[in-house]
């Protein structure tokens, strides 16, 4: 169905965010940041890094294992090729979760850039104000 622009302009607006809104938001990603320099840094982490990183590897061979299989000529029951195909493709959506995890802090800590970055304008601006 369409408007009219006078039935546009009459529709209700959307609220807009203020500064005052977005501010805990953005000082809690600044937080959370301090947090994730702190946890690369710990052997712990690295451990765990290490595990992940096997699995990844482990499940990327099961993946061209499947591939394989579902490749082979001997392969040709509906069934079989279904469940193949099904397997590689949640192999391949495991490893994807697995880098996500992998990079979670680094992301963190570049977000947390961000808000800084943000909070800084913030700040200048209500000096300017005042």
């Amino acid at each position: 169905m369409l408007r009219t622009l006078d039935e546009y302009r009459k529709q209700p607006k959307a609220p807009r965010t203020s500064a005052v809104d977005i501010y805990p938001y953005l000082e809690q990603m600044r937080q959370e940041a301090v947090k994730a320099d702190l946890l690369t840094g710990e052997a712990t982490w690295d451990h765990f890094l290490t595990l992940i990183q096997g699995a990844i590897e482990t499940t990327r061979e099961q993946m061209v294992a499947f591939q394989r299989q579902l490749g082979d000529s001997d392969t040709f029951e509906h069934h079989e090729m279904i469940r193949l195909k099904t397997q590689a493709l949640l192999c391949g959506e495991r490893i994807k979760a697995w880098e996500v995890v992998m990079t979670l802090p680094k992301d963190i800590m570049e977000r947390g850039e961000k808000a800084e970055t943000l909070l800084g304008r913030l700040e200048n601006v209500g000096q300017h104000n005042n």
